[in-house]
């Protein structure tokens, strides 16, 4: 058999995950609905309401509205709400797929008559072939010798697109012929890689509403994918060969890992290689957050009497290290670390409260925005600090990112340390606990209808239900639970 066809009856005919697997999808599950729930009074969310509604009425929700649209539709909302806050799951550093594998699922919720069952197989699937696809494209994230971060652009075009279809594959219940088609029909689906955009000397000082990749499209294409091959729609067979190859279609040919596809499937599952997001902001900002919580955790600190505030991390942090906040009030905030360091140091909740003008755009943010410093750590000018840095970025290889703090308040200064980031499962020390999961969610959730005690002890009662999601006799009767009317 062939390494498609191999992935292709893992999708069709995978019907029992361990436990601990399960476990942990169930987690992603309730933090992605979170995030979309957090996200659902932004900006963004507003245009992608309004264009849902614009589509006419089908027999699918969105997460956080009383709207009911079609399933492809639902999967662009689901999919690019999720994504809005940039607080959703990451793998490893390489990208995100529980917006695609979810919003897939969950736009098939009622066409498709999904039990929690269901949902949590289709979706723990649907990751399993996303975080793959993506380690597939190559190790898109390398140290040289000189400690430089190359290759920025991670998996790139396929990013959520494979994970989408497979859940939507698992969804409608395609056998592996059909889903080898879908497979083939996603390439023709790609998007265009937007990444290099944004890469150094070519950002724009006010970033666009769309990031480098619409996690809605993606979500869309790959539902449609699995929706055409069901349809006797047919694709491009074997498109994870070398001879057929989609690296080739992606542009990633010469450094693509062929037996990504197949090495351990089944038993090495890749999505427990996921870290949670605590802040909303890029993931390779929360090495350097992390070491300033540890610095300034639980102390007392006038935000007037600090002078000045020392990051020392990744190349990417130097990257973002801009105090001033553009016209796109969501996308730059995220993407600032200055920002970022001023909402943990006013310890304002992590969520959409990031992004309201009127903290971002406040005096007294700016100012401390402009006490936030952001250097090359010196460790990562020597490719050794990374780890096995030939490896870095490889599913088994070690994943750590020295990075440091210090807080200067007059002759007072405050010190934090970190390899690792808040939220990732590799390192007890970091790893997030259920009670933090479920506080997170309950925080986001607020988002939908502030100040309503009702709603908040409704939310506290189906964040226990999506960690238990696998026992839910209807997913639409669960979401009908997170309509705001």
């Amino acid at each position: 058999m062939t390494n498609t066809q191999i992935l292709s009856r893992f999708i069709s005919e995978t019907k029992e995950i361990p436990p601990a697997v399960l476990d942990f999808a169930s987690r992603l599950i309730l933090d992605s609905v979170g995030c979309a729930l957090g996200a659902i009074t932004s900006e963004q969310a507003k245009v992608v309401t309004s264009f849902a509604r614009s589509q006419g009425i089908g027999t699918e929700s969105i997460l956080g509205t009383d709207l009911s649209v079609p399933p492809v539709v639902a999967a662009y909302a689901n999919g690019r709400l999720i994504n809005i806050l940039d607080q959703d799951e990451t793998y490893l550093i390489l990208g995100h797929h529980a917006n695609a594998a979810l919003g897939a699922s969950l736009a098939l919720a009622n066409t498709c008559r999904l039990s929690g069952m269901d949902l949590l197989r289709a979706f723990t699937i649907g990751y399993e072939v996303g975080a793959r696809a993506g380690n597939y494209m190559g190790v898109q994230l390398k140290v040289d010798r000189d400690g430089n971060v190359t290759g920025w652009n991670f998996p790139g075009p396929i990013l959520g697109t494979y994970a989408a279809c497979a859940a939507a594959c698992v969804c409608l219940k395609l056998d592996a012929a059909q889903v080898e088609n879908a497979l083939g029909i996603c390439a023709m689906y790609l998007p265009s890689n937007s990444g290099g955009i944004w890469e150094e000397g070519r950002r724009r000082s006010t970033l666009p509403t769309i990031k480098y990749e619409d996690c809605g499209f993606n979500t869309q294409a790959g539902l449609m994918a699995a929706w055409m091959a069901k349809s006797g729609i047919t694709g491009t067979l074997g498109i994870f060969e070398q001879d057929v190859s989609l690296a080739q279609v992606a542009g990633n040919a010469p450094q693509a890992n062929f037996h990504a596809i197949t090495d351990g499937l089944g038993e090495d599952w890749r999505i427990t290689r996921t870290s949670i997001k605590l802040w909303p902001s890029c993931r390779w900002f929360h090495y350097a957050l992390t070491a300033l919580d540890q610095a300034v955790g639980g102390k007392e600190i006038s935000l007037e009497a600090i002078d000045r505030i020392d990051l020392y991390s990744a190349s990417s942090c130097c990257l973002n290290a801009s105090p001033i906040i553009g016209d796109n009030t969501e996308m730059d905030a995220s993407f600032s670390v200055p920002h970022s360091a001023a909402m943990l140091l006013m310890g304002v909740p992590a969520g959409p409260d990031w992004f309201d003008p009127r903290i971002v755009y406040d005096k007294k943010t700016a100012a401390l925005r402009e006490k936030v410093h952001i250097h090359l750590h010196p460790a990562l000018q020597k490719a050794e600090a990374w780890g096995d840095y030939l490896r870095w970025g490889q599913p088994d290889a070690p994943l750590k990112v020295p990075s440091r703090a210090v807080v200067t308040c007059g002759e007072t200064v405050y010190e934090g340390n970190t390899e690792y980031a808040l939220g990732d499962f590799w390192n007890e020390a970091v790893a997030p606990t259920e009670q933090c999961l479920k506080e997170k969610f309950i925080t986001l959730a607020k988002a939908v209808q502030p100040g309503c005690a009702e709603w908040t002890s409704r939310m506290e009662q189906m964040a226990n239900r999506l960690l238990h999601i696998g026992e839910e006799p209807s997913v639409s009767e669960l979401l009908a639970g997170l309509r705001s009317n």
